[in-house]
């Protein structure tokens, strides 16, 4: 059973209680063992959390440039893109683009590529070198937001 697995700060002064909505959709749905929300993260972890996933979704309503589109792309990830006239202009090779508040458009995207599952040693391994590599402006306590699609398990 693949999950969305969706990390950024679950409080929004912007709109209040939007988180709370969001988690009681899901309970509606009866997806919550398909859903897992695990907050703002370090880095370093966020970075295992994309590679270690089969697809990241941005469903942005609005973006400037994407750094998670960015790091998706290094990563060879599948990204599955609001339709932003930004996310068109990254050009990720894996992109696909759904409207941002069409939930089947989303849908249809998630078949459009199969992503490959990537192994739990490779993803070890390619946080080890991330680790090591000597990357500008990377700090281990950087907190971003990201959603992913894990692999089954």
């Amino acid at each position: 059973m693949a999950r969305v697995v969706a990390s950024g700060n679950t409080v929004d002064h912007r709109q209040p209680g939007y988180f709370q909505v969001l988690m009681r959709r899901v309970r509606e749905a009866g997806v919550e063992d398909r859903f897992l929300s695990v907050g703002t993260v370090p880095y370093l972890d966020l970075v295992a959390l994309m590679a270690g996933s089969v697809a990241v979704i941005n469903p942005s309503r609005f973006e400037g440039w994407s750094t998670t589109v960015e790091e998706a792309k290094s990563l060879g990830k599948t990204v599955l893109l609001s339709d932003l006239r930004v996310h068109r202009e990254q050009a990720p090779p894996r992109g696909h683009y759904f409207a941002p508040d069409d939930a089947d458009g989303l849908l249809g995207a998630t078949g459009a590529d199969p992503p490959e599952v990537v192994p739990g040693d490779e993803v070890a391994r390619a946080v080890e070198e991330y680790r090591a590599a000597d990357v500008p402006d990377a700090r281990p306590d950087d907190r971003v937001p990201a959603v992913t699609l894990s692999p089954d398990e």
